[in-house]
């Protein structure tokens, strides 16, 4: 399953000790499915780390020893999208972060509407502003044209294909992870 990771501080509680080493741990989220537990203390001790889901049933369990800080990383791919609580237990107390697996979403959609006298407009939306190529091939899959985008998050614009012999075109889009394809008449 592919998601997109989301992380929001639930709560830092401190169950024993004085709580002197609040910033002792921190959970990073990278692009894929994987998050990262940073721990660091300078003290030697064992951590439990253990993985819920929304209902708190227990889905992962581990423990690590430390030694002047580790990094774990964890891969949440084969999890359901929903709601997790990862939980850090250390001589301090617990640390807990709430974990929200969301859908990915496309980082861009394209749609191209026919005009007249063989002029077609394309409109592009994007989440974020992303570089993109656009490439217009005709039906002989003979590239005519390519321009690539800078800084745009959503734009729109006329193409005139009319001095060209193909009755059909392919627009293509390509961001940074995928390619949109669409062929008109």
């Amino acid at each position: 399953m592919s998601a997109a990771v989301l992380l929001t501080v639930m709560s830092v509680a401190f169950a024993a000790g004085d709580g002197t080493n609040e910033n002792r741990a921190r959970v990073i989220a990278s692009k894929s499915d994987i998050f990262k537990v940073l721990y660091v203390n300078s003290e030697s001790s064992v951590v439990k780390i253990r993985l819920r889901d929304h209902e708190g049933k227990l889905i992962h369990t581990d423990r690590v020893k430390n030694e002047g800080g580790f990094m774990k990383p964890y891969d949440l791919s084969k999890l359901e999208n929903g709601t997790y609580y990862l939980e850090l237990t250390d001589q301090y107390g617990v640390f807990s972060e709430k974990i929200e697996l969301l859908p990915e979403k496309e980082s861009s959609t394209l749609s191209v509407k026919a005009l007249e006298n063989k002029k077609y407009e394309l409109s592009v939306e994007q989440n974020e502003k992303l570089p993109l190529l656009l490439t217009i091939y005709n039906s002989n899959e003979e590239v005519l044209y390519k321009e690539r985008y800078q800084d745009m998050k959503n734009f729109s614009r006329v193409y005139d294909l009319s001095q060209f012999d193909s009755q059909n075109f392919v627009f293509e889009l390509t961001d940074h992870n995928s390619t949109r394809i669409v062929s008109v008449d």
